[in-house]
């Protein structure tokens, strides 16, 4: 259940980070993807030709408004600050429908935000209108 209160989602997100640090990097991004999956959506928040103007991760939690796009970027926002080495790049996907956190490691490719409980390893099917690089969004924040 996600907690409406500021300072209760933002322990909540600050334990999460701390236990995907010794979790397989598989098991990580399955904890990061449930997380994020909890939290309200409402229909239109984020667009993204306003990239450079969407909230930073702590802004993004106090405003506690959730989009497809939101929702992923809190995704990435994770990955980012739990700063995994296998993690070599990260990338925001939009198709016609939603948008994915993809998550590339030394191991595979992983895709979040597909099927709510899982995530994917392909995006074989899935035609892709925009992509954002997590680089922007980590030079961002850090």
């Amino acid at each position: 259940m996600w907690n409406n209160n500021y300072e209760t989602a933002l322990q909540d997100w600050i334990q999460l980070r701390e236990d995907t640090k010794i979790l397989h990097i598989e098991e990580a991004l399955g904890l990061i993807h449930n997380f994020w999956q909890q939290v309200p959506t409402i229909p239109h928040y984020l667009h993204y030709d306003d990239h450079e103007e969407w909230p930073g991760p702590w802004e993004l939690l106090a405003e506690n408004d959730y989009c497809e796009v939101a929702k992923a970027l809190g995704m990435l926002y994770t990955i980012i600050l739990i700063d995994r080495p296998e993690v070599y790049s990260t990338h925001l996907l939009q198709d016609d429908n939603y948008t994915y956190t993809q998550v590339l490691t030394d191991e595979r490719e992983y895709v979040l935000n597909d099927i709510p409980g899982s995530i994917t390893t392909s995006l074989e099917d899935v035609c892709i209108l925009h992509t954002l690089n997590g680089e922007y969004f980590k030079n961002k924040i850090l």
